[in-house]
């Protein structure tokens, strides 16, 4: 839709639930999460609704809350596909999913740095309460940031 709410479109139209929508850099693309097979998967659509593409295929568990790098190249998600939230990377069109965080603490909601090169991300690795922590886009060098 327009920035004043006219032109309103529908993109997808399957009755699952399809939700935490994010724009791509470049504003051509939209990265959704959606129920339409069984548990939350990973999907990426045209703007204008067409190529429907699932990019994750989770054997067991959901792969949800999507965000693309700052390039376009890479997208980070939360998964529980090994029994556990943690943080995975994969190219923009599904390939090369590698788990960066490992970690038996729960770990989710992640978010590029401007430059593509650190993530930010939620976990409960002090078991206490969750905290703000950062670490490279390749899972190195952890460090809690909030609350010290």
């Amino acid at each position: 839709m327009r920035w004043d709410g006219s032109d309103l479109r529908r993109l997808t139209s399957d009755p699952a639930e399809d939700g935490e929508p994010v724009w791509s850099p470049d504003g051509r693309r939209i990265l959704f999460a959606s129920r339409r097979a069984g548990e939350a998967e990973v999907f990426l659509v045209n703007a204008d609704g067409t190529g429907l593409t699932r990019l994750t295929t989770t054997p067991r568990g959901y792969s949800r809350r999507a965000e693309w790098s700052p390039d376009g190249r890479r997208i980070a998600f939360g998964s529980n596909r090994e029994g556990n939230d943690d943080i995975y990377i994969m190219n923009a069109d599904g390939s090369d999913v590698v788990n960066i965080s490992r970690h038996p603490a729960r770990e989710y909601f992640s978010r590029w740095s401007p430059d593509g090169r650190r993530i930010l991300f939620t976990s409960n690795r002090d078991r206490r309460q969750n905290a703000i922590c950062a670490m490279d886009a390749d899972g190195a060098n952890v460090i809690r940031l909030v609350p010290r």
